[in-house]
């Protein structure tokens, strides 16, 4: 598996960024953008905190990366074992059980189902693209006020 993930949008969702003067579209989408690695802290599940820990970084006023939470989010997102993408149960490679804690308690097992796919990223980048109109609006409001 890759280490992160990219957040495709589906052409129709922007196509409203198109539609308004430059300015407007680019600040509508830092909003948009904005909003979605708020999402992604929120949305991520809360276990010791790690996978909230998200950060964002401006590229150019069309492209963010949202990186820097736990080494694992991808595979909390896309899900594990029989869940995930190889669709296999989880063996132990070296030993002759997996171990892990639940709780206080240790579990040793000789295989796992896995983990079912939590996709956090998901939910956060549709709860950005819901408020898009709202994004515009707010971005024609400060260029207008500028004039």
């Amino acid at each position: 598996m890759s280490k992160g993930f990219v957040v495709d949008f589906n052409p129709v969702d922007l196509q409203k960024i198109r539609e308004v003067p430059l300015n407007v579209g680019k600040e509508a989408f830092r909003l948009l953008a904005q909003e979605i690695h708020a999402g992604f802290k929120a949305e991520s599940p809360v276990d010791d905190g790690k996978l909230q820990k998200w950060q964002r970084k401006k590229i150019n006023a069309w492209e963010y990366h949202i990186h820097g939470a736990a080494h694992y989010a991808l595979y909390v997102a896309l899900g594990t074992g029989i869940y995930g993408p190889k669709k296999k149960r989880i063996y132990p490679k070296k030993a002759q059980a997996l171990r892990f804690m639940i709780g206080n308690k240790v579990i040793f097992a000789k295989s796992i189902a896995g983990q079912k796919p939590n996709p956090y990223h998901e939910r956060a980048t549709q709860n950005g693209v819901e408020r898009l109109d709202e994004f515009i609006r707010i971005a024609q409001r400060k260029f207008n006020n500028n004039d």
